[in-house]
């Protein structure tokens, strides 16, 4: 009986820890869910027009990469017609004064959780044009947005 005892103190030991690296691994995340609720209360509504010459076609989360990921269709143009860095840079600078002049609470609530969001921009044709990734901690510098 004592030699059995410790076999058992050890399998209830090694059960304990896989236990709770279960729960620790596979636990419920409040920020994911509520970032995931979002993402597809948007998706319900897509793809819609932002403007005459913008789509968006998809919101998704990556939850691995810590991204949000926006896609978006220039409608009267193909990607060709593009310069990509001009494009870029252009659009870079909206983004961030449009970000950063959001909700706060979301925002906050992004920033706290190491979301990232990346705005990929396709041509009437499909084609890639630009990809640019905003990160919202930027907005905590008392800068030019």
């Amino acid at each position: 009986m004592r030699q059995k005892l410790p076999i058992f103190l050890a399998c209830a030991l090694i059960a304990f820890f896989l236990v709770l690296a279960w729960r620790v691994h596979f636990s419920p995340d409040p920020a994911r869910e509520g970032f995931a609720h979002s993402v597809a209360a948007l998706n319900a509504e897509l793809p819609a027009r932002i403007d005459e010459e913008t789509r968006i076609d998809a919101v998704t989360l990556d939850w691995s990469s810590r991204e949000v990921r926006y896609r978006y269709t220039m409608l009267q143009h193909t990607a060709g017609e593009f310069d990509p860095d001009t494009f870029t840079t252009l659009t870079l600078e909206q983004l961030r004064r449009s970000l950063c002049r959001q909700n706060p609470g979301g925002l906050a609530s992004a920033v706290a959780s190491g979301l990232r969001m990346r705005h990929s921009y396709e041509g009437a044709d499909g084609a890639p044009i630009a990809s640019i990734l905003i990160d919202p901690k930027d907005c905590r510098q008392p800068s030019r947005y």
